[in-house]
C-alpha cells in the first residue's frame, strides 16, 4: 500500500496524535495518585487561608489524595468563621460566572475556525479565554430537509474574508498588525499567567488530587481550535484558498498567513482586500459532511462551556475579592483582545 504525505493525511495524523494525547492526559488525571509535580499554593486565593492551611499541614501532598483531602478541608473549614467560610462561597459563585460572562463575549465558532485559517495564532490567543457556544447544540440537526437523503452528495462551503487595511503605506500596516499581534498576546500571556496562579490557589473537592482542574479548562479551549483545524483539514475533499473575485488564483495554506501583513496580491501591484475560502465535503461517506463537522465542534464547544462553569463553582479556598479581581481582570483583557483582533 502507497502512502502519499499530503495535507489531508498529515492533518490525519496529526488529529490521531492529538486524540491520543487528550486520551492519555485524561487517563492520567483519572487514574494517577497525588501529584507533586506542580507545587501548590493553597490559601493564596484569600489574605486569611494561609495561617488555617498551614495549621493543618495543607502543603503536604500526602492530604491530597481523594479520601483524605476531605479531612483537609474540614480542617480549615472548622478554623475559619463563619464570614470567612461565606467569602470562599461567594468566591467560588464569582469565579463559577467567569465561563458564562466570557461565552458572551467569544466569536462564533464559524469566526473561529476562519481566524485560524488566515491567523492561527490569534485564533489560539482568542481561545484561551473561551470559545462561543451556539443557542442551540443540535440546530442542525432536524428532520426537515430541503433534499431527500441523509445528505446532498457534495457540499461546498464558502467564506469570503476581508482583511483590515490600516494604512496606504504598506510598511506603516505591517507595524501596526504586528503591534496588534503584541497586544494580543501580551494579554494572552498576562491571563495565562494568572489563571496558573488561582489554579494553584485552588482545590476540587471532587478530584482534590489533581492540580490543575481550573488550568486544564483553559488548555482544553485551546486544544478546540487545533483540534478544529485538523479535524476540517481531514475531512474535506478540496481547501482551497482564493482571490475573490478571480477563482484562478489560488493561494496555498502558509501564504494565506501572510496576506493580512502584506496585502501583496499576485496580480501585480494590485492591493489585496481578502481572501475567498472554499472547502468541499466529498461525496462519500456519510459522516463527512459539514453537518457532522458543526455538531462535533458544537459539541465540544458546549462541553467545555461546562466542564468550566462546573470546575470554577466548586473551585474551595478562593476569596471573593481575588476572585472578583481575576474575574475582572480576564474580562477586560478579553475585550482588549476582542476589539484588537477585529479592527487590526
Amino acid at each position: 500500500m502507497n502512502f502519499k504525505l499530503t495535507l489531508q493525511n498529515a492533518s490525519r495524523l496529526a488529529l490521531l496524535f492529538l486524540t491520543l494525547v487528550v486520551i492519555g492526559a485524561v487517563l492520567a488525571v483519572q487514574f494517577a495518585g497525588p501529584m507533586t509535580v506542580f507545587q501548590r499554593n493553597l490559601g493564596a486565593g484569600a489574605d486569611f487561608l494561609p495561617q488555617w492551611v498551614v495549621l493543618c499541614d495543607g502543603y503536604n501532598p500526602f492530604h491530597y489524595a481523594p479520601r483524605r483531602c476531605t479531612k483537609l478541608i474540614d480542617c480549615v473549614y472548622s478554623k475559619m468563621t463563619q464570614v470567612q467560610v461565606a467569602d470562599t462561597a461567594i468566591g467560588a459563585t464569582i469565579a463559577g460566572l467567569l465561563p458564562t460572562m466570557l461565552v458572551l463575549l467569544a466569536p462564533p465558532l464559524d469566526e473561529l475556525i476562519q481566524q485560524g485559517l488566515v491567523a492561527p495564532h490569534r485564533a489560539v490567543a482568542l481561545s484561551c479565554f473561551s470559545i462561543g457556544v451556539p443557542m442551540g447544540v443540535f440546530k442542525h440537526l432536524t428532520p426537515f430537509r430541503e433534499r431527500p437523503g441523509l445528505a446532498p452528495a457534495s457540499e461546498v462551503v464558502e467564506w469570503e474574508l476581508h482583511f483590515a487595511v490600516l494604512s496606504s503605506t504598506r510598511w506603516l500596516h505591517m507595524l501596526i498588525k504586528i503591534i496588534g499581534d503584541a497586544i494580543i498576546m501580551a494579554c494572552t500571556a498576562v491571563v495565562i499567567w494568572k489563571v496558573w496562579a488561582i489554579n494553584k490557589a485552588v482545590m476540587v473537592p471532587w478530584k482534590c488530587e489533581t492540580p490543575v482542574m481550573a488550568f486544564s479548562w483553559t488548555i482544553g479551549c485551546m486544544f478546540w481550535v487545533v483540534f478544529a483545524l485538523l479535524l476540517l483539514h481531514s475531512m474535506v475533499a478540496e481547501l482551497r484558498f482564493e482571490e475573490p473575485g478571480n477563482s484562478s488564483v489560488t493561494y496555498r495554506w502558509w501564504e494565506v498567513w501572510s496576506l493580512p501583513y502584506t496585502l501583496r496580491s499576485r496580480q501585480g501591484s494590485q492591493e489585496l482586500q481578502g481572501i475567498k475560502v472554499v472547502w468541499e465535503m466529498p461525496q462519500a461517506p456519510w459522516y463527512r459532511t459539514s453537518l457532522v463537522y458543526k455538531c462535533v465542534m458544537e459539541v465540544f464547544a458546549a462541553a467545555s462551556y461546562f466542564y468550566g462553569t462546573v470546575v470554577w463553582l466548586s473551585a474551595l479556598f478562593l476569596g471573593a475579592v481575588n476572585a472578583l479581581q481575576y474575574v475582572s481582570l480576564t474580562v477586560g483583557m478579553f475585550v482588549v483582545v476582542r476589539i484588537t483582533s477585529g479592527t487590526v
